[in-house]
């Protein structure tokens, strides 16, 4: 089992790994990436490594979707047999999960688990995988395209396929990114939440992120 559950003591000299080409081919707008980077050059700074690292299976594709089709089916079967009435865009999406057949979602298990042997492998080499949480910083309301592809592809890029990996990871927004701030997903290994929240709370102690929170908040990482 991973594990990797550094207090925040000893959360010095990570080896952080940019997944590639995930990240490469990724649709992020050239200000995001100017945040990323200048994320990259603090934490190298502080005296962690950060470095490319392989990882040719894991990018979003079709079986990201295929993968839940069934369960999507199943979830909302008494509701669909009993006629209840769905938006259309949720609609759209229900009848296109009827679509998916018995053999892509066998195919989609089977990509589920190479994505996970890599992850699995990666983290033998690197204590967190950094990306970008969001390539974009929004999302124009009543707008189904974002730089020509649909939005949730777009705003899922990063984060849709970690659910698949099974593997924790953590949003931190970036200080001084703008408005609404830039963000630094942090990937972490199998049961790596505490070591994940300390590394949250180490990069807002170093002034890399910053909590804008109201008086009767507490200043915890977004960790999922």
């Amino acid at each position: 089992v991973q594990t990797c559950a550094l207090p925040i003591s000893e959360q010095t000299g990570l080896r952080l790994g940019v997944p590639e080409p995930w990240f490469e081919l990724s649709p992020t707008d050239d200000d995001i990436a100017s945040e990323f980077q200048k994320a990259i050059d603090l934490l190298t700074s502080l005296g962690h490594e950060v470095r490319p690292v392989e990882m040719p299976d894991v990018i979003p594709s079709q079986p990201l979707w295929n993968a839940v089709a069934e369960e999507v089916r199943e979830v909302h079967r008494e509701f669909r047999l009993a006629g209840r009435v769905y938006g259309t865009d949720v609609k759209d999406r229900l009848d296109a999960a009827d679509l998916v057949t018995a053999t892509e979602i066998d195919a989609s298990r089977e990509w589920q688990q190479t994505i996970r042997d890599s992850f699995s492998h990666i983290f033998g080499t690197i204590d967190f995988l950094i990306t970008p949480t969001v390539p974009v910083r929004r999302k124009v309301i009543g707008a189904d395209l974002i730089n020509g592809q649909h939005f949730r592809s777009v705003l899922s890029y990063f984060s849709a396929i970690v659910n698949h990996s099974l593997h924790p990871a953590i949003a931190v927004p970036l200080a001084d990114s703008g408005t609404p701030p830039a963000s630094l997903q942090v990937i972490g290994p199998r049961n790596s939440e505490i070591a994940l929240i300390g590394l949250g709370r180490h990069l807002e102690s170093e002034g890399l992120t910053r909590f804008i929170l109201s008086s009767s908040s507490s200043p915890t990482p977004a960790a999922r």
